[in-house]
């Protein structure tokens, strides 16, 4: 499979940049609030770590890996640009020293077996009876998706909704998780489950390179989550409030109110209605058939 397959050739190719030990060097070129890379920094910061002697090695290191990972990035997102778009048949990459480029794709209407299960979108955790096509979880992914903050990757979902939940912020992933509970929409799921179709959807979400990184990553977000549902739970039974309750409980917790009115407006009325609707759009479809 296509993306299993680029995944595993990004994890290779930083574990052999690693190797070089330059990576330290690469932190301090990255800014994670504007999630940019600095080529120049890093090129004036190597010349002044080898006081003006830059080893040739060194330098090759740096390309290989840079314009590596780079390509790897640009072909991972236009896959997932084709797959969210729902497109069968193929599409034609030309790489031309180190650019990307892409050809028109051909689609075979008439091509039931693509042969690429990429084409096809997991479902870890919903009701496969409301959700039984792949039109019917795009859409669902695509409500997910722009109900959440994720940076230079809302552009291919549209436009992103006012009020979004910040997916930087593993505590806010409660949020998603209580909007598709309440909505109805899923079978009975873990918090490991639920974390596995969040990325399994939205892979640049992962903080992590290698499986190890990868468990420690999703340990750290099931953690985030339960410590933000506590917040929620209330009386001798220990009952976990529901998003219509949440203004009246809201002086009885430790919670900023400009981080509740933002969550409430980007949980419950930017996904959980939206979940609804779209639940009960596919009902009224299939019942009209």
């Amino acid at each position: 499979m296509l993306k299993m397959y680029l995944r595993e050739q990004r994890e290779n190719c930083l574990q052999t940049f690693r190797n070089t030990k330059l990576d330290w060097l690469w932190d301090k070129c990255y800014s994670r609030e504007k999630d940019a890379f600095d080529a120049v920094k890093f090129v004036k910061k190597l010349d002044e770590a080898s006081e003006g002697h830059i080893e040739a090695k060194d330098l090759q290191a740096f390309f290989s890996y840079y314009c590596m990972n780079r390509m790897i990035e640009t072909l991972l997102s236009q896959t997932l640009e084709y797959e969210r778009q729902g497109r069968q048949g193929t599409f034609n990459v030309f790489i031309n020293h180190g650019e990307v480029k892409f050809a028109s794709g051909t689609c075979d209407e008439e091509q039931e077996d693509v042969g690429d299960e990429d084409l096809e979108l997991k479902n870890i955790i919903f009701n496969s009876k409301i959700f039984d096509s792949a039109d019917f979880l795009i859409k669902l992914r695509g409500l997910i998706a722009q109900s959440m903050d994720m940076g230079e990757w809302n552009a291919m979902f549209g436009k992103s909704n006012a009020y979004t939940i910040n997916s930087s912020v593993k505590s806010e992933w409660y949020y998603v998780m209580k909007a598709i509970e309440e909505a109805g929409i899923a079978r009975r799921f873990t918090v490991m489950e639920f974390i596995d179709q969040m990325l399994d959807w939205f892979p640049w979400l992962c903080e992590a390179s290698s499986s190890e990184e990868l468990q420690t990553f999703k340990r750290k977000i099931s953690k985030s989550i339960s410590h933000e549902k506590s917040i929620w739970k209330y009386g001798k039974t220990k009952e976990v409030t529901r998003f219509k309750d949440m203004w009246a409980r809201y002086n009885k917790i430790s919670i900023d109110y400009a981080k509740l009115e933002r969550l409430y407006a980007a949980a419950y009325t930017g996904l959980c209605q939206k979940l609804i609707q779209l639940k009960e759009e596919i009902q009224k479809e299939r019942a009209g058939h």
